[in-house]
């Protein structure tokens, strides 16, 4: 399991380019940030204090990614999510394997 971590975490943090089309345009004209949990497929719902959220479960254990700051990723209204392919990847759902096994996957924007 800590090999498969560290592959994760290796895959992830090597890919840094943002994958665009994923988020509505208002997700930028009003720059919007914090905790999404992610299911399968990239799909996503924002953590929202005091509600309850289809991807998220209290009882799993859970891994966030962070990647940070891109120069320029609001104005191209980029987000980088777990699927790489718009961003010149593989057609692979990152965030898959770590789902199957059971977590919660997150991304701090």
């Amino acid at each position: 399991m800590r090999k498969l971590f560290q592959l994760c975490l290796l895959c992830l943090s090597s890919l840094v380019h943002a994958a665009p089309g994923v988020f509505p345009d208002s997700t930028f004209n009003n720059l919007d940030y914090g905790l999404y949990w992610f299911g399968q497929g990239d799909t996503w719902q924002k953590a929202v204090p005091g509600q309850s959220n289809a991807y998220y479960g209290a009882s799993k254990p859970t891994v966030i990614y962070i990647h940070g700051w891109q120069n320029d990723s609001t104005a191209r209204k980029d987000r980088e999510t777990f699927n790489r392919e718009g961003a010149g990847g593989p057609s692979l759902d990152l965030a898959s394997a770590w789902l199957s096994a059971g977590y919660n996957v997150g991304v701090l924007y």
